[in-house]
């Protein structure tokens, strides 16, 4: 066990683990928890509120090309560790603001510079280096920690909520990301050394291939994987960030409303193992891009109005897509573009899934304040999803193609062994000779 977690399977848990509180299951799983206690103290519509989502996702825009440049160049630990500090810093903050929704605004753009440490494109940066040939199924499992996130940490919000108040479960929030990420970013992540200093690396991507961000904006191909990651967050996020009080407004309370988006988290696991399965088993995006579809799907079940019966389908659909569509993304980058500058090229695709993570709660907070109801929202995420899907399917082949590796943990403590006995082997015919 020791050596199997010593190993690149090692760095896979650790990045799941980490993502269990990372920036996804932070913010976005436990922002829609928030809204009604905090609009009815400060006084806030919901459109003010879930325009504070969008701030943070601008901060990570902003920022997040820059952490990929600090990581390319410096290594995921000392690019990482200040960051991390930061964001505690940032949420014990937001317990302290007012009616006055700029104080709000600020606390939550410094918790989005914060925020971009802990992003997807920094774990899988990692996992991409240490996995080529299994890369869909490491990533997969690895980013299951977000959805663990998205199960475990509405749930644990709530719970402080009722417990102590709003403004004390922000402060619990930042303090239990810092037990996890502390640990996780001193011990165990790592980039690959040279086979030859440290044998869990023979199936890592040592001689890293690929363009530069310059090269990269050059292509049609890089801007349809923008387009795709905005459609994608937009939709993805503005059903979740109001998925509590839709329900709500439609007769649910809110314990029952969590506990089904919690719930629905499994099928965020069974997203991301999914899509990791199909990306390594096909030699290009279009069986894998009608996932993208699956917001859009969810959309039209909540459109026609049975608050009854179809969230028990439309919000694990949503779930599902959301552990989907992100290691797609993550997987597509890498096989387009190459590892060489990855955490540039794919940290600024991903600053526009944050962008529509932004946008989408923001817009349906806006239109539900102008119409009333979340109907035209809803039909806007419907007609992006097809949008998102059209455009995979035109990506065409990968650039970057995968080789054969071991594709589990219990394949990789075999190989290691028989890597061992053939070089004890070998060492003793040459001191024979």
């Amino acid at each position: 066990m020791i050596q199997l977690l010593r190993g690149r399977w090692g760095i896979v848990l650790g990045s799941l683990f980490a993502m269990i509180t990372g920036a996804g299951a932070l913010l976005q799983a436990t922002t829609a928890l928030f809204l009604n206690p905090v609009t009815r103290e400060l006084g806030w519509s919901r459109g003010t509120f879930s325009t504070g989502p969008l701030v943070s996702a601008i901060a990570i825009i902003v920022t997040q090309p820059f952490m990929g440049w600090l990581m390319d160049r410096y290594g995921v630990r000392r690019a990482v560790l200040p960051f991390v500090l930061l964001l505690a810093v940032g949420y014990a903050a937001m317990s302290f603001i007012t009616a006055n929704a700029i104080l709000y605004f600020a606390i939550l753009f410094f918790i989005g510079i914060a925020n971009c440490a802990q992003t997807p494109p920094i774990f899988a940066k990692v996992v991409s280096l240490w996995f080529d040939g299994s890369r869909g199924i490491a990533l997969g499992v690895a980013m299951c920690g977000g959805a663990l996130g998205f199960i475990l940490m509405p749930l644990y919000a709530n719970y402080l909520i009722e417990l102590y108040g709003w403004r004390r479960a922000f402060i619990g929030l930042g303090l239990s990301n810092l037990a996890f990420m502390l640990p996780i970013v001193l011990f165990v992540l790592r980039e690959p050394a040279a086979p030859s200093t440290n044998p869990a690396a023979a199936h890592a991507v040592i001689d890293i291939a690929g363009h530069t961000l310059r090269e990269a904006m050059g292509t049609v191909r890089f801007w349809m994987l923008v387009a795709i990651a905005l459609l994608a967050g937009t939709g993805l996020y503005a059903i979740m960030g109001h998925s509590v009080v839709m329900l709500t407004d439609g007769g649910w309370t809110t314990r029952q409303a969590v506990t089904l988006l919690s719930a629905a988290g499994l099928a965020n696991i069974l997203g991301r193992l999914a899509s990791g399965w199909l990306l390594d088993a096909t030699s290009g995006p279009a069986i894998p891009a009608l996932m993208l579809l699956f917001p859009g799907i969810a959309a039209v079940l909540l459109l026609i109005g049975r608050v009854d019966i179809l969230p028990y389908f439309a919000i694990p659909l949503v779930t599902f897509a959301h552990g989907a569509d992100g290691d797609l993304l993550a997987y597509l980058s890498s096989r387009y573009f190459g590892l060489r500058n990855y955490g540039q090229i794919y940290g600024f695709q991903f600053g526009a899934v944050a962008l529509g993570s932004g946008v989408g709660p923001a817009l349906m907070g806006q239109t539900h304040d102008a119409f009333g109801s979340y109907s035209v929202g809803l039909m806007a995420v419907a007609v992006g999803c097809v949008l998102a899907f059209l455009l995979c399917v035109r990506l065409g082949k990968y650039e970057f193609r995968p080789h054969h590796e071991p594709a589990s943990p219990l394949a990789d403590l075999m190989a290691d062994d028989v890597t061992r006995t053939t070089g004890g082997r070998l060492q003793n015919a040459r001191a024979r000779a």
